[in-house]
This record gives structure tokens, C-alpha cells and sequence, in this order.
């Protein structure tokens, strides 16, 4: 069965999400760690920060309803 949680979202990193306590991986996705680094024209390059960051631009820092059933 479906589950559902609502609240204001906290990004922990590329792929999660917590929210009202619960930490929430999105399906579908596998983003760097948050301390991972990458190389990016033969330089190091903080990907998982990046990663991070793209995803508190696309969340605003505001509220969610995500459902789900994993």
C-alpha cells in the first residue's frame, strides 16, 4: 500500500529528502554522496555538492506531499 508524507522538505543531499523526521530517497535517481567529487575538464570538481544544490533549487525549500510504497 501507499504511503504518504507532508511536510517542509529538508535536502540532505542529491537523491534525499527528509520530511516530519522521515528520511526519503527518490526512486529512480542515484546522484553523487554529498562528499563525493568528480573530475570536470580534468579538474576536481565537488559533484556532489552540486548535485545537492540543483535539488534545493528544485524543492524552494518549501512544502512537499510525496507517496510512495518503498
Amino acid at each position: 500500500p501507499d504511503e504518504a508524507v507532508a511536510g517542509a522538505a529538508h535536502v540532505v543531499d542529491g537523491d534525499s529528502l527528509e520530511i516530519e523526521g522521515r528520511r526519503l530517497r527518490l526512486k529512480g535517481l542515484d546522484a553523487p554522496e554529498l562528499a563525493q567529487t568528480c573530475a570536470q575538464a580534468g579538474a576536481p570538481f565537488a559533484c556532489g555538492r552540486a548535485a545537492r544544490t540543483h535539488l534545493v533549487d528544485l524543492v524552494g525549500g518549501g512544502r512537499l506531499d510525496c507517496r510512495g510504497s518503498e
